[in-house]
């Protein structure tokens, strides 16, 4: 399936200790995607921001799941249980992510650990 930029599908998971490790991609998320094992995630913003490699593993039940280098994109933001990611898958595996808090607004989420959002 070729996904236009407007229908590029998307997916919200909320930050609990079992995402802390790796994260599990939803089943019917994955229907009609195709992704590689290495993915890219890059900050929803208008501007350059920084990017991680998180390599997708599938696990002994069958799950896809973001692990390799998830802890370090993990320890990255300043998130608390409760708050919620926000994926939109781009293509070519490459995902935009937003930070939700818990009371369903975006996160400001400032200059993270050698992200300088600031040009």
């Amino acid at each position: 399936m070729v996904y236009q930029e407007n229908d590029w599908p998307s997916f919200v998971v909320k930050i609990t200790p079992e995402v802390t490790h790796k994260l599990k991609i939803p089943k019917n998320f994955l229907s009609g995607v195709v992704v590689s094992a290495d993915t890219i995630l890059r900050r929803n913003t208008h501007r350059m921001g920084r990017c991680w490699v998180v390599k997708m593993v599938t696990t002994e039940e069958g799950d896809l799941v973001f692990q390799e280098g998830w802890d370090e994109f993990f320890e990255d933001y300043p998130l608390e249980f409760g708050d919620y990611f926000y994926f939109r898958y781009h293509r070519n595996s490459k995902f935009g992510f937003t930070v939700f808090g818990t009371g369903g607004c975006e996160k400001e989420m400032g200059t993270l650990n050698g992200d300088d959002d600031s040009s």
